[in-house]
């Protein structure tokens, strides 16, 4: 066999790779050399934000919801949750929870809108679960002293039905002469039903509250 002869070009193709890997793996241990900087660095940081978020959780639990553990059925949520609600319930705390559900939403409202929400009477509050309408039930209705009304819709995961927010305000400003009815949508992500009533007072009255 004829031995190769090695030309000029040959040597600076050869010199250019072998240059070529040199740059790449300065490169490579320069970005390892930063990532292990920039981790270092990061630990306190993280350590600070995780201690933080121990002495939240302990006071105020933000992550902490006992809906977490009722997975199988709408209808069981809407029972825990009603029976909160209720001041007559077997939780023994009176309209306590019912208070303090009614005034999170109220200090969300506008100037004018709090003042209409049904708020300072709530002992005399009936609970009603799966309330039979004309056009479907209503998972949770609150029939507040004075005839006002507050529906709770309860939608952790399920799609709404044809215009079933929308029905559902009309049939509870049917039940009072002054129209004074609410609709709560509990939404499991965060929007606001898509079948809201027209323009005008019942759609400002139709809140969306994320869980």
């Amino acid at each position: 066999m004829v031995p190769r002869m090695t030309t000029g070009h040959d040597v600076a193709l050869s010199d250019f790779f072998a240059g070529l890997d040199s740059a790449v793996d300065r490169a490579r241990r320069d970005h390892e050399a930063r990532l292990a900087a920039f981790f270092a660095g990061l630990g306190p940081v993280v350590d600070v934000a995780r201690r933080a978020q121990a002495v939240l959780d302990r006071r105020v639990a933000p992550q902490f919801s006992v809906f977490d553990y009722f997975k199988e059925r709408e209808t069981d949520l809407s029972r825990a949750f009603g029976g909160l609600l209720d001041p007559a319930g077997t939780h023994g705390q009176g309209d306590t929870f019912l208070r303090l559900f009614l005034g999170e939403i109220r200090c969300s409202l506008g100037r004018k809108l709090r003042k209409d929400f049904p708020y300072s009477d709530t002992r005399g509050c009936k609970v009603h679960l799966e309330y039979s309408t004309n056009r479907g039930r209503i998972d949770i209705v609150l029939e507040m002293p004075g005839n006002r009304w507050i529906g709770i819709e309860n939608k952790p995961w399920a799609p709404e039905q044809e215009n079933q927010i929308s029905n559902y305000m009309k049939y509870l400003r049917s039940k009072t002469e002054k129209k004074d009815a609410w609709i709560l949508y509990l939404s499991g992500n965060g929007n606001a039903p898509e079948t809201l009533p027209e323009k005008g007072k019942g759609r400002k009255r139709c809140l969306t509250m994320p869980y």
